[in-house]
């Protein structure tokens, strides 16, 4: 069934002859609690992939089709630091600070095949194949990620939290066609979440994408700039709750 993911977009369509894909995943970590739940982490991670699941976007005399196949294969490899902290600017006896933060640099490589096939059997050449074995990344991957979070829990039954988000760009679908290769652009994500207990009751607060960062897709020309596809504002969001246990 083809379908517009919504409008203006791309017309979607599934390919019964997917492959599951298989993964081989080594991992080695060092972990240091240097102090109750406070934690210095060191990894370095290898993935080793057999038929890779990737969008893919053909072009076609009438339309621009997005479809999944299989790439022959892939890896995937990066360290990843994780670091949680206590925070002591309050005493212990009215309660804790944390701060946490998990960051990940990694690189991937897709070994790709040289024909793309629709799921009639229309078969296009894949023109991000290249013979001299140049090889592209994987498709959803970001070099880098980071998350932090800064949080407080008092004794007397508040809760806040500030959280911190950010990707790096990634290949969003690669490209059959002259249309070149789309990629989702860096998303910067600021969140804070409050709450009180009251006996029974739970009071809390939300508010998401401080920041108001925008989702963006486009392509990427031969000097570096991006040429925009799509881009929209989520905005931000306010929301309060007020929750009742029963016991």
């Amino acid at each position: 069934v083809a379908y517009q993911e919504f409008y203006g977009g791309n017309v979607a369509l599934g390919y019964p002859g997917l492959l599951n894909a298989e993964i081989i995943n080594y991992d080695c970590r060092y972990e240091w609690f240097f102090n109750g739940n406070e934690l210095l982490s060191l990894g370095y991670f290898y993935k080793d992939f057999l038929n890779p699941i990737e969008a893919a976007l053909i072009s076609t005399p009438d339309l621009v089709y997005k479809t999944f196949q299989n790439a022959k294969s892939a890896i995937s490899e990066g360290i990843e630091v994780e670091f949680r902290k206590l925070i002591p600017i309050i005493p212990i006896s009215k309660g804790v600070i944390n701060f946490s933060m998990n960051g990940t640099y990694s690189k991937s490589e897709v070994a790709e095949r040289d024909s793309i096939i629709l799921y009639n059997g229309t078969t296009y050449p894949n023109s991000s194949f290249s013979s001299n074995d140049d090889k592209r990344g994987l498709v959803g991957h970001s070099e880098i990620l980071l998350n932090t979070t800064l949080d407080a829990q008092l004794s007397n039954g508040y809760t806040a939290s500030l959280s911190y988000n950010y990707f790096s760009e990634r290949l969003n679908s690669f490209s059959v066609g002259a249309l070149g290769n789309e990629y989702e652009f860096p998303f910067n994500s600021l969140n804070f979440t409050a709450s009180k207990k009251i006996n029974n009751m739970k009071l809390s607060f939300k508010m998401k994408n401080i920041l108001k960062s925008k989702i963006q897709y486009g392509h990427i020309d031969d000097e570096g700039n991006r040429l925009y596809t799509s881009s929209y504002d989520p905005g931000y969001s306010i929301s309060f709750s007020l929750s009742y246990a029963l016991k």
